[in-house]
């Protein structure tokens, strides 16, 4: 039921949401009530969720100075970018 994400003035964060598949967990991870992610000054972030994840609600996101930051949402097949309408 988390609503809101606010992370700041971690230096030694890296990923925030990790999931290993030979863990059990199938299917994906719903953020359903997930509103606004705020994060910023994470210097060593380079990935926030994994693919599995799920945004039904997102309404802001706010990243500063994250330099290492690779990927928001990892995605391991995109969608064409010409037929797709999802930011996620």
């Amino acid at each position: 039921m988390l609503k809101y994400m606010d992370i700041s003035e971690c230096e030694a964060l890296e990923e925030i949401i990790i999931i290993h598949k030979d863990e059990g967990m199938t299917g994906k991870t719903n953020f359903s009530q997930l509103k606004d992610v705020y994060l910023e000054n994470l210097t060593k972030l380079s990935n926030v969720f994994p693919s599995s994840c799920k945004f039904s609600s997102l309404e802001a996101m706010i990243i500063i100075t994250c330099p290492a930051l690779v990927t928001f949402l990892e995605v391991k097949d995109p969608p064409d970018p010409t037929t797709s309408n999802s930011f996620f």
